[in-house]
C-alpha cells in the first residue's frame, strides 16, 4: 500500500545542500534572476529591468539529472537555494 503524504504533513525544506535535495520535490518553480539595463529612446534614461528563467516546474522530482542542473546554478551564483518538500 503507498503512503500518501497530505499537505497537511508536508514537510518544506529551504536548502542549497544536494544531498539535502535529493529524492524530494521541488515546493516552489526554480528561477534563475537577474538584472538588465535598458535605455529608455525617447528619454535616454537608464531603467533596470528583472528578468527570470523558468529552471524547474514545481513538484519536479529531484533526481540526478534535476540535481546536477541546481548544483551548476548554485555554483555560478544564480541561485542561492531551493524549497524542496517530502
Amino acid at each position: 500500500m503507498n503512503n500518501i503524504i497530505t499537505k497537511f504533513e508536508e514537510e518544506v525544506l529551504i536548502t542549497s545542500t544536494l544531498e539535502e535535495m535529493r529524492g524530494k520535490f521541488l515546493s516552489k518553480r526554480l528561477l534563475r534572476t537577474w538584472k538588465e539595463d535598458f535605455s529608455d529612446e525617447d528619454t535616454g534614461e537608464v531603467v533596470q529591468i528583472e528578468r527570470n528563467e523558468l529552471i524547474l516546474e514545481i513538484g519536479t522530482f529531484l533526481g540526478q539529472s534535476e540535481l546536477s542542473e541546481i548544483n551548476f546554478m548554485l555554483q555560478s551564483g544564480d541561485i542561492k537555494e531551493v524549497s524542496v518538500s517530502t
